[in-house]
């Protein structure tokens, strides 16, 4: 996943603006495979 780009970032600043606080990013565990299965249904596009 990455995390610079313009949705995550317009996600940081609403998450800061309802909580008052920055984002904070935490890693991916195995323990929630909905994730992997959401980022191959959905994948980020590459540039070349």
């Amino acid at each position: 996943m990455t995390t610079d780009g313009p949705a995550f970032a317009a996600l940081g600043r609403a998450m800061a603006d309802v909580y008052g606080k920055p984002m904070a990013a935490l890693g991916q565990v195995g323990s929630i495979p909905l994730c992997n299965v959401i980022t191959s249904a959905f994948p980020v596009p590459r540039s070349s």
